[in-house]
């Protein structure tokens, strides 16, 4: 096993997470202190003080040639990179600092990065940090995806409706489609969800099918499926849910007891129990489906000894597991420490291995057919690098 880091690391227990969630990414550069466990902070040796830096996002895919990772400071929120990096070994390959205020969001296929602005803002770019062009919204970008050749941009908004009254007032979310290489909507536009009161049917997550030909958003009021062509409705599933995959031929919805399964239609057509699986990712021949979830997803057990993360990844359609990949770098928080949670998960090197991104900016690839690890490495913060 090949266990590195950008920075200095010695402890290989339980990290902690910083309180203020962070929203953009980190560049090679400052090395950190080798006392802070998985080196939190910005090369000072004060994981409390300063421009502190936390991971947000990872995007990768096996039609992508490097990971994309954001990260930035909790106090600097003008202080947003993107990293990219060799999914062969870990190591950056380039850093860039996009033109906007706040991160949060990335995504990536072929030759196309999106950044969402962590407000209305995405921000299409190439992995050189080439900027494309932006792309605004009326509303706070909960959700996004883009189409598996890069042409398509698929959003998730929440809001008030245009003739929102507050209180109360209909609140709801809403889906769009973009034209890559123009900035335009594709019409029509997806019918949005919304509701009679104060609460908001949150949408967390969108997909968008490898053949374009599908669309799928979850959240908080459950999981729509349409077809792209027309934007006509195709299933309502009312399981609520967190994130939504899409293989060429179904839908994955990770619930509180198990992974369900459905066709493109909405019927049900196989479940995998694992409790409270928070990231789901298909793999891009939609054969395999990665799946992160806890050895104690609901905290019963009092020993944190117990505890480790793992990913399972499972075999589609018959619902076999073919490797589970056990985390032992993170833990449950004990004595006031926060435990990091996962921040991206995606197939890399053509199926062969899966990569799992954390808040603390750690890293990991691991086997998909043995769920050993391969490298994990920590992101260093560094010092940010200009516009391109």
């Amino acid at each position: 096993m090949k266990f590195e880091t950008d920075s200095a690391i010695r402890s290989p227990g339980r990290s902690r997470r910083l309180a203020s969630a962070a929203i953009a990414l980190v560049v090679s550069g400052a090395a950190c202190s080798a006392d802070n466990l998985l080196g939190l902070d910005d090369g000072s040796g004060a994981v409390n003080a300063g421009a502190n830096v936390e991971a947000f996002d990872m995007s990768g895919g096996s039609n992508c040639d490097q990971l994309a990772v954001a990260g930035g400071s909790t106090e600097q929120i003008n202080q947003t990179w993107i990293k990219m990096v060799a999914p062969q070994d870990g190591a950056t390959v380039r850093a860039f600092k996009p033109p906007m205020q706040t991160g949060g969001k990335v995504r990536q296929a072929k030759n196309v990065v999106a950044v969402a602005d962590g407000n209305t803002t995405v921000w299409l770019l190439r992995p050189d940090g080439t900027v494309l062009r932006s792309i605004s919204h009326d509303f706070w970008v909960s959700a996004m995806a883009l189409s598996a050749d890069g042409s398509v941009l698929i959003t998730g908004t929440i809001g008030p409706n245009p003739n929102w009254v507050s209180p109360p007032g209909a609140v709801g979310w809403t889906v769009f489609r973009f034209d890559v290489a123009t900035g335009a909507e594709i019409m029509p536009r997806i019918a949005s969800i919304q509701k009679d009161d104060a609460s908001a049917p949150w949408i967390t997550s969108v997909a968008i099918s490898p053949d374009g030909t599908t669309i799928a958003a979850g959240g908080a009021s459950g999981v729509q499926i349409w077809r792209a062509s027309d934007a006509a409705l195709l299933a309502e599933i009312p399981t609520p849910t967190e994130e939504v995959a899409l293989s060429g031929t179904e839908l994955a919805v990770p619930g509180q007891e198990a992974v369900t399964f459905y066709s493109l239609a909405g019927e049900r057509v196989g479940q995998f129990w694992a409790s409270w699986g928070q990231r789901v990712v298909y793999s891009a021949d939609g054969t395999k489906l990665a799946l992160f979830t806890s050895t104690d997803p609901n905290g019963w057990d009092p020993d944190p000894s117990h505890f480790h993360f793992l990913v399972k990844v499972i075999n589609r359609p018959d619902g076999t597991e073919l490797a589970t990949y056990v985390d032992e770098s993170h833990g449950r928080s004990v004595n006031g420490e926060k435990t990091p949670y996962t921040i991206g998960l995606a197939f890399v090197e053509n199926d062969t291995a899966v990569a799992i991104g954390w808040s603390d900016r750690r890293v990991t690839k691991f086997g998909a057919s043995d769920g050993k690890t391969i490298w994990s490495r920590v992101v260093d913060p560094g010092q940010p690098v200009s516009s391109p």
